[in-house]
């Protein structure tokens, strides 16, 4: 996962001193070639960190005075809101679609597009709390090993375990995806595995031909129908498109079906995120829609906790054992006189020093990501940090009391470390929320509490796997909450496990086991 550091864009009217109406943007998009347009999109999506194209070719094309650019196309909500308005007025793609010679003057036809719907992205009344917060989620890029390895391990193999769980709690999910997708999980994973591989190196090049890309496969129709379930053609997402045209924040029917459909079996990706998505958060709702009705879908979401929980545990157990050092794992474990209570998730021991690791498997409305929803974003500050981080402090609080033999009250320092499937986005106005709300719960053995989404808590497992002192790094980020994400800061500090990784070591085997399950032998 990668944060983008946010830079300002130069719209419009900033070069040229005027606004364009609505109706005028428009008439550009109907007169513009759709199929060179989104050819050159994918250019620049994937040359968003290397701005050659305001160095270059605005420069040399139009003939404009370098200091009065700013930063040009910098910004990867503003490709998306291009991308939507083209969808919501152009015209459909021409099926005899081909790739397009594309000269320096189409593209910078393409940049004029976007700088003019630069203009209409939110720029009054803008409130920093949501602004902030929606920014730092929408330029999170997902890490392909991760999602790959977390969706296998979770979806396929942890909850395919059926003596892990009470049998009145488990379901059959994989059984269910089969009876609505004709297709198992594992194949479904590995297909959008192998889509997303390909995307990093040839894709975002290139079209993609399902036929050709398929044709070594032990069932290709059927992987075939499984992709072509991921596209629509321009037309397909026109209503949406137009619906939410005044909404710069909302993309979700271009995550949903992130490949646009030139003609039969032939798509076009633009950004890889979108595709990386599929993996797990995606697969997610896909799992939980395969519910009937709404109590089956609540008993699916209630059990795709429970993968999840003895995932993290599982990752924690393993990276410490694979140390062989000082540090100690304890799984959840019951306790309590006068009745049954049970711990938080996991814990590790080092010394005097007690870090505490609570699940709570879910994820701030989307809508918080969406739209203005200041409301929602204090409720996920209060569900996913302030109410984990208490009830992990109760259970400490009475293992003390109840479990003598543990002797928890001898730890000098603890650390709260709440874990969800998406975390709330730290800025100053949710962290003041988490402390305030806290202030009472919060002594002085305790020297740091933390939310963070599932991989930023593998982030952490990977400083624990490089035996680097995690103490350290959480309260130096404890006073920096604010300056990104966890698992920013920590591929910020750390470059040493970007080489040396437990995921990269777990993602060798599960890519062997995609040969297995897609190619022939």
């Amino acid at each position: 996962m990668k944060y983008i550091k946010l830079k300002s864009i130069t719209t419009y009217s900033e070069l040229y001193g005027k606004q364009i109406e609505k109706s005028g943007v428009i008439d550009k998009i109907e007169k513009l070639n759709t199929n060179k347009t989104l050819e050159i999109l994918k250019i620049l999506f994937n040359t968003l960190n290397t701005p050659w194209y305001s160095n270059y070719i605005y420069i040399k094309i139009k003939d404009l005075d370098r200091e009065r650019m700013g930063d040009i196309l910098y910004s990867k909500q503003t490709l998306f809101y291009t991308l939507k308005w083209i969808m919501a007025y152009s015209k459909e793609i021409n099926n005899n679609y081909t790739n397009k010679k594309i000269s320096l003057e189409d593209i910078v036809e393409a940049i004029d597009l976007q700088l003019m719907i630069s203009d209409f992205l939110d720029k009054d009344d803008i409130d920093p709390t949501t602004y902030v917060y929606k920014n730092i989620y929408f330029n999170t890029l997902r890490t392909l090993k991760n999602e790959i390895v977390r969706a296998f391990e979770i979806y396929v193999e942890l909850a395919s375990k059926n003596d892990l769980y009470n049998f009145k709690e488990y379901v059959d999910i994989n059984q269910k995806f089969i009876t609505k997708y004709n297709v198992s999980i594992k194949e479904y994973i590995s297909v959008i595995f192998l889509l997303s591989a390909f995307h990093l190196t040839d894709f975002k090049f290139k079209n993609i031909d399902l036929n050709e890309f398929f044709n070594n496969t032990k069932n290709k129709y059927k992987y075939i129908n499984i992709v072509k379930g991921l596209g629509q053609d321009i037309e397909s997402y026109k209503r949406w498109a137009q619906k939410t045209i005044d909404n710069s924040w909302d993309y979700s029917e271009i995550y949903k079906y992130p490949l646009i459909k030139i003609e039969e079996n032939k798509y076009i990706s633009l950004e890889s995120f979108t595709i990386v998505n599929l993996l797990f958060e995606g697969l997610y709702w896909k799992i939980v829609e395969t519910a009937d009705n709404e109590n089956a879908r609540k008993k699916i979401i209630d059990f795709l906790g429970r993968p999840f929980e003895e995932y993290v545990a599982m990752i924690t157990e393993e990276v410490i054992e694979m140390l062989k050092s000082e540090y100690k794992f304890v799984h959840e474990f019951e306790y309590g006189k006068k009745s049954v209570k049970k711990s938080s998730d996991a814990y590790i021991i080092k010394n005097k020093t007690l870090f505490i690791i609570e699940c709570k498997a879910g994820r701030p409305l989307r809508s918080t990501f969406e739209q203005e929803d200041k409301d929602n974003i204090k409720k996920a500050v209060e569900k996913f940090c302030v109410k984990s981080i208490k009830q992990a402090k109760k259970s400490f609080d009475d293992i003390c009391k109840e479990r003598e033999d543990l002797k928890f009250d001898k730890f000098d320092e603890i650390y709260i470390i709440c874990v969800s499937l998406e975390s709330v986005k730290h800025n100053k106005e949710t962290i003041n929320i988490m402390k305030k709300l806290l202030a009472s719960n919060i002594d002085k053995k305790i020297k740091g509490y933390f939310n963070f989404n599932i991989e930023e808590y593998e982030g952490f497992c990977e400083l624990l796997y490089n035996e680097i002192d995690v103490k350290k790094e959480l309260d130096t980020y404890m006073n920096n909450m604010d300056d990104g994400t966890f698992y920013n800061y920590v591929y910020k500090y750390n470059k040493k496990i970007r080489k040396n990784s437990f995921i990269s070591l777990k993602f060798e085997t599960i890519a062997k086991k995609v040969n297995e399950i897609i190619f022939k032998g």
